[in-house]
């Protein structure tokens, strides 16, 4: 199942620019405007990066566990039958 919410927590360094530095993109050829969200060191980075994956991976896992669960209360997909013999 897809989550718009996990997939926007994942990216940590990108930033989420507002409207106007957006417009203000078309203009900026040489690449000024361009901002990550720092951290104080690549490990960090990393970090932090392999949290919020591990984060995503957990939420991924437990909506995956709620539907196995509803699947399995509403029974099974086919009825069983009685062999004949």
């Amino acid at each position: 199942m897809f989550d718009k919410r996990n997939a926007l927590r994942t990216p940590i360094r990108y930033a989420r620019p507002s409207f106007w530095t957006g417009v203000a993109s078309i203009f900026d050829f040489g690449g000024a405007l361009n901002r990550y969200n720092a951290t104080a060191s690549g490990a960090r980075a990393d970090a932090l990066a392999m949290w919020a994956d591990w984060q995503a991976v957990g939420d991924d896992m437990r909506a995956a566990l709620q539907a196995y669960e509803a699947e399995r209360e509403k029974g099974p997909a086919c009825p069983k039958t009685k062999a004949s013999g």
